[in-house]
């Protein structure tokens, strides 16, 4: 028994030496990597965006260490151009959710600047972060254009706004008011920048044949700068038909089944020419198209006509559509606006409500009731009379 007692001792003896030197390597292993902790830097941010000439700019940043205590994040703050560099030891912080600030001002005679932190922890690790840039905002830079070069009396186009700072398209002037006017005459439109700078506006054009000119400021805050562009109104006249959506207008607006329904389409010339057209008006619905109207009309330039249809309403959903010049044998200023489209739903009939006798029947007992309560009184007091002699 003792023999076999020393085998198993020397058996067990590697294996327990084994175990405690992987202990050791691991342990080895995970120290220097606590010893070697290096501070994260992330979320750095400035504020304003674009900076004016008299703003503070508060710069942010998220430092963390894990394994460490940081002991200080110095801001490296240098001009563009000229590299002139502040440095800002031991920026203010961390608040709860480690940030890090330091406010600083606008170089002078400098378009931008750029900005890097340092990070140090109480190991004695050195961490930079990247570089990042800050565009100022020292004036606007704008363009405005036409998606035409000429058109007719009333034909629309559009006048479109982008804005960027000091020259740089990547810093678009985002959010800021738009204020467009026609030169010489009291047209103005209002509108805001995108995120990209621009804006967009539709608009028509002047009756009057010739060229205008078309003015458009952008304001943001202190800074603010106008651009203009022409467009040529075309001597042609030409008419403009249109029909919308709320041109049709039709009654009863519930109706039920077999009701007549009437609807008044309201068709425009907008243009400066008279036009006789054709005006079609169909219904779809219930699985059949029908012809309701297929009537030629004149519209003078600036005037309107309306056309009547009528038709017995039936279930569900009937579309009623209205085509203005649908051969396009009208050359108009504006072809695109000549289609409106009005959804009606037919209701079905209520069913027939059945009839409530019970009341009926009640007053009816009660009639009879009453009869024969009269019929016992009087034969009462018939038989409580003496008889005659």
């Amino acid at each position: 028994m003792k023999g076999k007692a020393n085998i198993r001792s020397m058996t067990d003896k590697p294996l327990t030496v084994c175990i405690m030197f992987a202990l050791v390597i691991l342990t080895l292993a995970i120290m220097p990597q606590q010893a070697k902790a290096i501070p994260t830097i992330s979320l750095a941010n400035h504020s304003p965006k674009y900076p004016q000439i008299g703003d503070m700019i508060n710069i942010t940043v998220k430092v963390e260490d894990p394994f460490s205590t940081i002991t200080s994040v110095d801001l490296f703050y240098c001009s563009i151009p000229g590299g002139v560099c502040d440095y800002h030891p031991n920026i203010d912080g961390p608040d709860a959710n480690n940030i890090y600030n330091k406010t600083v001002g606008l170089f002078a005679n400098s378009y931008g600047a750029d900005y890097y932190f340092i990070a140090t922890n109480t190991a004695m690790e050195v961490k930079q972060s990247e570089t990042y840039y800050i565009q100022y905002a020292l004036n606007i830079t704008q363009t405005l254009v036409t998606d035409r070069s000429d058109v007719f009396p009333g034909q629309n186009f559009n006048l479109t706004v982008n804005a960027h700072y000091y020259a740089n398209a990547s810093a678009p002037v985002e959010y800021s008011e738009v204020n467009i006017t026609r030169v010489g005459s009291s047209d103005y439109w209002l509108g805001t920048t995108d995120e990209e700078g621009n804006f967009t506006i539709e608009i028509s054009a002047p009756a009057t044949i010739g060229t205008h000119t078309y003015n458009a400021t952008v304001t943001n805050r202190s800074l603010s700068n106008y651009s203009e562009t022409s467009i040529l109104v075309l001597t042609e006249p030409l008419p403009d038909l249109r029909v919308g959506v709320n041109d049709v207008v039709y009654s009863p607006q519930s109706p039920t089944v077999d009701d007549t329904i009437t609807a008044n389409i309201t068709v425009r010339n907008v243009g400066t020419l008279n036009a006789t057209l054709y005006v079609l008006v169909t219904l779809f619905g219930g699985g059949s198209i029908q012809t309701l109207s297929n009537t030629s009309v004149t519209v003078n330039s600036g005037n309107l006509t309306i056309i009547s249809v009528s038709w017995n309403a039936f279930e569900g959903y009937q579309y009623l559509n209205v085509t203005l010049d649908p051969g396009n044998f009208v050359r108009e200023a504006d072809e695109s606006n000549n289609f409106a489209s009005k959804t009606i739903t037919g209701e079905p009939k209520p069913a027939d409500q059945e009839i409530d006798y019970t009341l009926y029947i009640v007053i009816i007992v009660v009639l009879i009731i009453l009869i024969i309560l009269v019929v016992l009184l009087l034969s009462r007091r018939k038989s409580k009379q003496p008889p005659q002699e």
